[in-house]
């Protein structure tokens, strides 16, 4: 926060006013940075995206920042911090890269783990799973950020009940929101696991999926956590949507009765504050050996609400993030790529930003401490 004080000389009659000026100027400066006030730090109408060599923050249609790095190999992980003050990506085997969305100030920070699946904690905290059954943090907003244990699952709760989960074939950290962590687990990664702040780990059964899944969306409230398994061939793309309080799993797709040839592919899943599960969902047919696909259908967006799917954008579109000035960021998909062309959209004009991006986000949608 800065605070500007008019200053001249002033004779010593007038020193009790400027001292009085400068203890009041001092007591606002020292207010903490928490709640609203960090969320004013960020403007609303600011989109971070990652493309597989940059990172880059957008003001109006203008691209302040351009953080360069090799992003290729990171799928499926958070680009911005829960407060959305600091855009970050793992490049390489462990590199960090950081940007401070409000400032531009780029950073590269080591990994304390090589390779680390990242996802976004509380305020400004990166997370990442560690043996033995740890998850670990980085705090961005540290000038210096040391890695700390946030959960330590083979010690005993409060409650002197023991969390030891050794028979469970390690744990993966897939998403956290609000304190509620993700995790996957057992000897071939196919058991899903919830634990809420400190109490015990929690089994929530089997994924239900013939392949491991990487990562998870965890709803607003925190009651629901919604995942993909990947589609190999030509399959059938599909939701799975668990209750993290009664573990109940509803498997979903937007078209369910789609025929053996044609494969279907879930692009992007993302969560509204009302509750409502949005999709990027598109389909292409196979060959006769279901090893080739030709393009049948350009990604649309398809929403989930109240049990019930429906078409809420035709496309072409992999992700739609709505501005609070009415402005939209669209990522348009190019070619068969699960990448696309970022533009801003205001009143029916696109302006190109960038190209092969992989996933955006802005800090109006990010949390409040």
């Amino acid at each position: 926060m800065r605070i500007s004080l008019p200053y001249r000389r002033l004779r010593v009659a007038g020193a009790a006013l400027l001292i009085t000026a400068v203890l009041i100027a001092s007591g606002a400066c020292a207010q903490p940075l928490g709640g609203t006030n960090r969320r004013a730090e960020v403007s609303a109408d600011v989109v971070v995206y990652r493309s597989k060599t940059e990172l880059g923050i957008v003001h109006g249609t203008t691209v302040d920042v351009h953080a360069p790095a090799d992003f290729s190999l990171v799928v499926d992980e958070p680009v911005l911090t829960s407060d959305g003050r600091y855009a970050f990506s793992r490049a390489g085997k462990s590199d960090l890269i950081v940007v401070g969305v409000r400032d531009g100030r780029t950073r590269t920070i080591p990994l304390p783990k090589p390779w680390a699946r990242l996802v976004a904690g509380g305020s400004s905290e990166v997370l990442w799973s560690q043996a033995p059954e740890r998850i670990m943090a980085l705090d961005l907003s540290q000038d210096d950020p040391q890695p700390r244990i946030v959960r330590d699952m083979n010690v005993p709760d409060g409650s002197g009940n023991s969390t030891e989960n050794a028979s469970l074939g390690g744990l993966s950290l897939v998403a956290a929101r609000n304190n509620v962590f993700l995790l996957t687990g057992g000897q071939q990664q196919d058991q899903l696991f919830v634990s809420r702040e400190d109490q015990p780990i929690r089994s929530l059964g089997s994924i239900d999926a013939d392949l491991p899944i990487n990562t998870a969306w965890i709803s607003p409230d925190g009651k629901n956590a919604a995942y993909l398994a990947p589609v190999r061939n030509c399959a059938h793309a599909a939701v799975t949507i668990v209750n993290l309080e009664t573990e109940n799993k509803t498997t979903t797709a937007p078209q369910p009765d789609l025929d053996d040839q044609t494969r279907s592919d879930i692009f992007r899943i993302d969560w509204q504050t009302d509750g409502t599960l949005d999709v990027a969902y598109g389909t292409s047919r196979c060959t006769s050996t279901g090893s080739g696909l030709q393009s049948l259908e350009a990604p649309s967006i398809w929403s989930f609400t109240a049990g019930q799917w429906s078409p809420s954008n035709p496309g072409p579109i992999l992700q739609i993030l709505k501005l609070p000035d009415g402005r939209t960021a669209d990522l348009i998909p190019a070619g068969q790529s699960n990448s696309g062309t970022l533009y801003m959209v205001e009143q029916g004009h696109r302006t190109h930003i960038a190209d092969n991006v992989q996933t955006i986000a802005t800090p109006a949608g990010a949390e409040a401490d």
